[in-house]
């Protein structure tokens, strides 16, 4: 067992070395503590400031992202957070003794607190000169205090009683920074930022993060999480997935896969290229199945509903949403037509792809039920359900493809998804019939994914279709 004692001097300034016992207590030599580069590194003030700072925003980061801390019970400790890292000083009303319990903050408080917050954190943000590390995690502070602020019980009435503050405009526009921040950090690359002559050289040896705006090479992790804050927080997620598809990602070569070539960057993306696609695909799939669990949950509460007017409403929106999310859905489904030969894609397309499906199938007792008693409004559905169909179709080609080349990544996912496929055949054929409409169903064709048609005798049966 450690034992340290800590002596007085005899001046009483300050205190001698700590004793351990069973260790030797020969004075150490001065070439361990001033020229040993690992010493030199470790006590180097720059370096370990960076390192402290990134660890504190680290642990704010895991707390502010903790579901507990947004139950009743634990209000006491989001009110505490909220005063520790709000800009404003607190009113006299609620400046209390030390020993006194701190009052219980209301609802439009909190609020302006995690707005407070936001600015306090976003005033710690370097932009494009700042630690790529730490920017992340200042947005993902600040992403978090957002949907804090949003998640409070009674926030629809909350936000009504700030009408001077406009406090759910002012949300959206912190929400639509976060977006734009992570975009503009994504945005950089190149060579690293020259140095402030100012500043203290850093130390031989030292290793230091990489800045935001040096190269992405070996910050996939980080790159990820970039592209989550900027879709998640955007204005319409949907249509931003939709226009980096049609965009950026329809620009990478899809060989070769590796190589010099396939490190070239696409602009303006310096991060985005051949052997970072699979990254940039992975996340945009997850936050498009994050957009259909949400919009698959309003559809099964207002199912639950049954509100005559209101209920037309949301029918509209819903209607709205699954045309936006069959078209990103598709498109990203369609870039497996280019990249043949990039497997890590075809996985994700069946793991995101079937859980997409899944959250679809939820959606259909709604609309079974609302077009049999509105079947004259089923064509614009069977339009927006086209688009789900096209991605349901590349989805079934690649399980054959799968299965065919006797690819074990792939062939472990093909049960399952086929699983899903065939419910959601059989779910919109349930749809068509209660709307009273006719429908056709028929084998699909026997074709790769160059949309070459190829023989039965090589492909496993792609299964059938509705149209």
């Amino acid at each position: 067992m450690l034992v340290a004692g800590l002596e007085e001097s005899s001046e009483g300034e300050g205190v001698g070395a700590a004793t351990v016992e069973g260790a030797s207590q020969e004075a150490t030599p001065d070439l361990l503590l001033t020229d040993h580069p690992v010493a030199t590194a470790a006590l180097a003030p720059m370096p370990a400031a960076s390192r402290v700072m990134q660890r504190g925003l680290h642990c704010i980061q895991q707390l502010t992202a903790a579901a507990w801390l947004k139950q009743p019970r634990y209000c006491s400790l989001l009110h505490a957070f909220i005063r520790a890292f709000c800009q404003q000083p607190q009113p006299p009303a609620l400046q209390q003794e030390p020993t006194s319990a701190a009052p219980v903050m209301k609802a439009p408080q909190v609020i302006e607190g995690c707005l407070q917050a936001c600015k306090t954190f976003k005033a710690f943000s370097r932009g494009a000169q700042g630690w790529l590390e730490q920017e992340v995690a200042l947005l993902q502070i600040q992403a978090n205090l957002i949907d804090i602020a949003e998640s409070l019980p009674g926030n629809a009435a909350t936000r009504q009683s700030l009408a001077v503050a406009k406090a759910p405009q002012v949300l959206v526009y912190h929400a639509e920074e976060v977006s734009t921040a992570a975009e503009h950090i994504l945005q950089q690359g190149g060579q690293p930022e020259p140095s402030d002559p100012s500043e203290p050289a850093t130390p031989r040896g030292t290793a230091t993060p990489a800045p935001a705006g040096a190269s992405w090479k070996g910050q996939q992790g980080v790159m990820g999480d970039l592209i989550h804050l900027w879709v998640s927080w955007s204005p319409q997620p949907c249509q931003t997935v939709l226009g980096l598809l049609q965009g950026a990602l329809a620009q990478v070569p899809s060989h070769p896969l590796t190589g010099k070539k396939a490190q070239e960057p696409v602009y303006p993306y310096p991060g985005l290229n051949g052997s970072s696609l699979h990254v940039w695909y992975k996340a945009l799939f997850q936050e498009l199945l994050q957009q259909w669990s949400s919009h698959a949950n309003s559809v099964v509460a207002l199912h639950k509903t049954r509100q005559g007017p209101l209920q037309q409403e949301g029918a509209d929106a819903a209607l709205s949403q699954l045309k936006q999310g069959g078209k990103a859905f598709a498109s990203l489904l369609t870039l497996n037509k280019i990249h043949l030969k990039r497997i890590q894609m075809h996985s994700q397309a069946l793991k995101c792809g079937s859980k997409v499906i899944q959250h679809c199938l939820r959606t259909l007792p709604f609309w079974e039920a609302w077009y049999a008693a509105h079947p004259k409004q089923v064509e614009p559905f069977s339009k927006a359900l086209r688009d789900v169909q096209a991605g349901t179709r590349i989805l079934y080609v690649i399980c054959a493809e799968g299965k065919a080349n006797k690819n074990i990544t792939i062939a472990n996912l093909v049960v399952g998804a086929k699983h899903v496929l065939e419910e959601f055949r059989v779910g919109v054929t349930a749809v068509m019939l209660a709307a009273r409409q006719d429908i056709q169903q028929g084998n699909l064709k026997h074709k790769d994914l160059t949309g070459q048609e190829v023989s039965s005798q090589d492909r496993e049966t792609g299964g059938s279709d509705t149209e």
